[in-house]
């Protein structure tokens, strides 16, 4: 499946999947870093993915109470990395010791 409406033309399968012991992880503030470190404004982003700039907002303020809100699925996570030059993982924060090399 080809999502060629956007600036982009990937395919979600061929991006490594999320472990699911990541999800919950979202840092908002890590994405906000990436957006400005880019000279983008939230418009500026919203019109690279083809997202709102209303979701962007949602997306770099802090999860709500609402399990899943503000928190970006694969695909659209997928769409800022893209945008942004980076990799999902940059958007997330592992817990002490997770990930690192001494963490056996």
């Amino acid at each position: 499946m080809s999502y060629t409406h956007h600036p982009f033309d990937y395919r979600v399968a061929d991006i490594a999947p999320i472990d699911p012991k990541m999800v919950g992880l979202w840092n908002p503030k890590a994405l906000q870093a990436k957006r400005e470190g880019a000279g983008l404004s939230q418009q500026g982003l919203a019109l690279k993915t083809g997202l709102s700039r209303a979701t962007i907002i949602g997306y770099e303020r802090a999860p709500r109470r609402t399990p899943g809100s503000g928190i970006p699925s694969l695909e659209r996570a997928a769409l800022l990395a893209l945008a942004l030059e980076c990799r999902i993982e940059d958007f997330l924060t592992l817990p002490e010791g997770e990930g690192s090399a001494d963490a056996q």
